[in-house]
């Protein structure tokens, strides 16, 4: 399950932020990615795109504040261990 969520952040969403916004700074971090909190809505909706077509299933996401406005953005665990099942 860890490996296929890293697959996922990592192989698809990473590689997809990293091509369509190369200026937008991003950080993974496990499951999840740190960002600016002005672009945090569309990593949110690339993180959405992206696990629907991998699993068929669109994930909760929970957001967090950082300091300085960097936020997180990562799928419920809950949600992708629908999967697993």
């Amino acid at each position: 399950m860890q490996t296929m969520e890293a697959n996922l952040m990592l192989d698809r969403v990473g590689i997809r932020l990293s091509n369509e916004r190369p200026d937008m700074p991003f950080w993974t971090i496990h499951d999840g990615i740190g960002c600016l909190e002005k672009d945090s809505k569309y990593i949110e909706n690339v993180i959405k795109e992206e696990t629907e077509k991998a699993i068929g299933l669109c994930p909760a996401i929970k957001t967090e504040d950082w300091r300085k406005k960097q936020r997180t953005v990562r799928p419920h665990n809950r949600e992708l261990k629908k999967m697993g099942s």
